[in-house]
């Protein structure tokens, strides 16, 4: 697979993000731009790793030939070209807490025994890297399951760590989701892009969710199909069943819940009011009560508060939607 086109090397990046920070990273483009990266993420075939990080190394070597530019026009505010540059570049020193989780985010839905299997042969160096950057709790079951000698060796690798190179990282994320894949006997397929995408999607703002996912059923509505099958809007809260949806509620506090449910349809509130506690419906009744308007732009903050909560649980396999179509 060639990774020469720029718009393929910049959905190779966002592939290799976090849901959340991919999500974050769209949600500052244009929605022609958005629909453009994420066409380009549900058509990403399988790639080598070499190639991958080629194709990270090529879009940051871009962006900084960008930031360059930009800098010598604006060269009269200095100041402001600096934070500029130290912005979008910022991500070569990432420190050693990995905030951004780049790659490995796919691991948190993985059973604790096929982690164990995907690292227990891999280098110290890369066992620490991995460590490093999920979460303290997963580490720690990691390396107590690990051989006593080598976890050591590995502790001792964490300690030595001082600043993380997210391209490093993101090669070794490739090569683990790869490995995990023939583990599992499956082939990294288009579909997975659009999955990929749907999930993306699934963390903007409804009203340039609804721009794209219109634009894209116009331009290809097979892709638009399987788009709108698997991405997450407020209103799929309606097609989980009780004990799914008292889960949902169980994730948010009513500060929440009050703005996001305010002037949803009526049929929502009701199941929503129907599956909770007599206390806490008094309590969320009283604060939607007080909320006499809600701007667009708390509504949507507060709403998409909840379609991550959904996402994060549908993806650890606690909830489960209904296969249909979803908004």
């Amino acid at each position: 697979m060639s990774l020469s086109n720029s718009l393929t090397r910049a959905a190779v990046v966002v592939n290799s993000l976090s849901t959340d920070h991919a999500a974050r990273v769209l949600s500052r483009l244009e929605p022609d731009d958005i629909k453009s990266v994420l066409a380009a993420i549900s058509q990403l075939k399988h790639a080598t790793p070499l190639e991958v990080r080629n194709s990270i190394e090529r879009f940051a070597s871009e962006a900084g030939t960008e930031i360059n530019r930009r800098n010598h026009v604006s060269s009269n505010d200095s100041a402001n070209s600096d934070s500029l540059e130290s912005k979008a570049l910022g991500y070569r020193s990432v420190s050693t807490t990995c905030e951004s989780e780049l790659p490995f985010s796919f691991l948190k839905t993985v059973d604790h025994a096929i982690k164990l299997q995907l690292l227990q042969d891999e280098h110290p160096r890369n066992i620490a890297l991995v460590l490093s950057c999920v979460e303290p709790e997963t580490a720690s079951d990691l390396i107590s399951s690990l051989d006593p000698i080598l976890r050591v060796t590995v502790l001792k690798r964490i300690c030595e760590l001082e600043e993380l190179d997210p391209e490093e990282i993101a090669y070794l994320g490739f090569e683990l989701k790869s490995r995990l894949e023939k583990l599992s006997g499956l082939e990294q397929e288009p579909a997975l892009g659009i999955d990929v995408a749907s999930r993306v999607l699934s963390g903007v703002d409804e009203t340039v969710q609804y721009s794209l996912l219109a634009e894209i059923d116009q331009a290809d509505p097979d892709m638009a199909r399987f788009l709108k099958n698997s991405v997450l809007v407020f209103e799929d809260l309606e097609r989980l069943d009780s004990d799914d949806l008292k889960l949902v509620l169980s994730q948010l506090d009513t500060s929440v819940w009050a703005p996001a449910l305010k002037n949803a349809n009526s049929s929502l509130q009701v199941r929503i009011f129907d599956v909770l506690a007599e206390k806490p419906a008094e309590l969320l009744a009283l604060e939607m009560d007080q909320l006499a308007i809600v701007d667009q732009t708390s509504q949507q903050s507060a709403r998409k508060t909840v379609v991550k909560a959904m996402l994060d649980l549908s993806l650890s396999g606690s909830i489960e939607f209904p296969k249909q179509l979803a908004g």
